[in-house]
């Protein structure tokens, strides 16, 4: 089993015993990966658990074999250190919130560099964002699609008004199922699949169109993607945002 040194973005920690933590990790090298951290909350551990926050971005150095399930790691430490979102509770929420849909999301386990730079620039960008961060979450959803294989198609002509999460376009009129953007939100997509990070203080939304908005977007992952269900982390959003 050789040591293997990496970078890797930590979307989730889970308790192991007394004192170690499993951490599912979306790493630059081997996609996503289970790291054991062993005896990481006694004293005596070289590495802090306070790195493993969701979201942290650190380096690693593991005894990775990629046909076992978990890989003991042997050093740790910060490869990216956040000086703002960490620290605020808003930006906070929906760090947890982006990384638990992630951690849904994220299942191939082999290298993916792009998705990857895509994920850290995003979050270096989220990092340094003082103003109109509020649907930064949402929009980073619609442009983690295109990774995941079913990014919206933008309309093809004015006549295309209703966005259908089946087929992933716009349609003339309402499809014969339920599973649609009403006009309100299929405008607002449109709007997000065409603009840029820098372009999100152009839309501006109240709390209610805001929660609509994630809840559609929510459902349309859910037909995409097995397995995604309602976030624990989206009752925190709706509270906080309120």
């Amino acid at each position: 089993m050789a040591l293997s040194t990496t970078q890797g973005i930590v979307l989730q920690q889970t308790k192991f015993g007394d004192s170690s933590i499993i951490c599912q990790i979306f790493t630059l090298d081997h996609g996503r990966h289970s790291f054991l951290f062993k005896g990481i909350r006694s004293k005596k551990s070289k590495i802090h658990s306070n790195i493993l926050q969701a979201l942290s971005i650190i380096n690693l150095s593991a005894y990775v074999k990629e046909s076992k399930d978990i890989s003991l790691v042997k050093e740790a430490s910060p490869a990216i250190i956040f000086t703002h979102f960490p620290y605020d509770i808003n930006k906070s929420a929906q760090a947890m919130f982006m990384a638990e849909l992630m951690n849904k999301c994220l299942r191939e386990e082999e290298a993916n560099p792009q998705l990857y730079s895509f994920i850290i620039n995003s979050l270096q960008y989220f990092d340094l964002l003082e103003n109109s961060s509020s649907n930064f979450h949402i929009f980073f959803l619609v442009k983690l699609s295109k990774f995941l294989g079913f990014y919206p198609l933008s309309k093809s002509s004015p006549g295309e008004r209703f966005f259908d999460m089946k087929d992933g376009n716009y349609k003339n009129s309402f499809p014969l199922h339920s599973d649609y953007f009403d006009l309100e939100n299929s405008d607002i997509l449109e709007e997000i699949v065409n603009k840029n990070y820098d372009q999100l203080s152009t839309m501006v939304l109240n709390q209610q169109k805001r929660n609509d908005l994630l809840e559609s977007v929510l459902k349309f992952y859910s037909i995409h993607i097995e397995g995604i269900s309602r976030l624990k982390s989206f009752a925190i959003l709706r509270e906080l945002f309120s």
